[in-house]
């Protein structure tokens, strides 16, 4: 059982995608090192912060406006295509799914986040004919 347990949190920790849980107030609880890595910043960094305090300020207004209010209304989200501030002020382009996990009397107990890297396509260029 201990490897198997061993398994589960490489898994979390090592997953080719950030994971983040987030307590019924949206404040991170856990975060994990993939995320941690593209970000640049240590996993302490985020307990106590809320997802939408690591976005640009564009996905600020976005989160406020679009992605609360689905959240609220369906309790989910998929797909989502946010940038994230890293630590050195660059830009992490990602696309973002959430779902809300409730108990039995529909309380809201936390929000799991998944974060996928996101490929820019190249600018496009005038051709030469």
């Amino acid at each position: 059982m201990g490897h198997e347990l061993d398994d589960l949190e490489d898994l979390f920790e090592n997953a080719p995608c950030g994971y983040i849980s987030a307590g019924p107030d949206g404040r991170i609880t856990k975060a994990n090192l993939t995320f941690a890595k593209w970000l640049g910043r240590d996993r302490g960094e985020f307990v106590g912060r809320r997802f939408q305090d690591f976005l640009n300020i564009a996905g600020k207004i976005y989160y406020e406006t679009h992605f609360a209010p689905l959240m609220r209304m369906q309790g989910f989200f998929n797909e989502v295509a946010l940038d994230l501030v890293r630590a050195d002020g660059t830009l992490l382009p990602v696309l973002v799914n959430a779902v809300e996990r409730r108990d039995d009397t529909g309380k809201l107990r936390l929000i799991r986040i998944t974060i996928f890297q996101r490929v820019r396509p190249p600018p496009l260029r005038a051709r030469v004919a």
